[in-house]
């Protein structure tokens, strides 16, 4: 994702494409590698406890992503409208700074 920092879709397509794929693909792993954990827990849980809440656990993966999208992007809305993000306009160069920092250095970074 760091890469991608460095390339833009209307000067350089082809390595901005091919490093957004890259990234894309070794984050899928990540992102399955959640739910497959899952199952682990439910049955380290049903053996600790004699009680199997797999429902459970899954609804809490669940909340815990949407709760992370929502506060992520109303974050980075509030951010950009600080900084005087206008739709449908020309945007200043620290809003393009910020929308370019937003999907490539500071995700690489968490």
């Amino acid at each position: 994702m760091l890469c991608m920092y460095f390339f833009t879709v209307s000067e350089t397509p082809v390595p901005f494409y091919l490093f957004s794929c890259l990234a894309q693909f070794f984050f899928s792993g990540f992102n399955t590698a959640i739910y497959a954990i899952v199952p682990d827990c439910v049955e380290y849980g049903e053996w600790k406890t004699g009680l199997r809440n797999d429902g459970f656990q899954y609804a809490f993966i669940s909340l815990g992503n949407k709760r992370g999208i929502a506060i992520g992007t109303s974050v980075l809305a509030g951010v950009l409208g600080s900084l005087g993000y206008m739709a449908n306009q020309q945007q200043n160069l620290a809003v393009l700074a910020v929308m370019k920092h937003s999907f490539t250095t500071i995700p690489d970074i968490l």
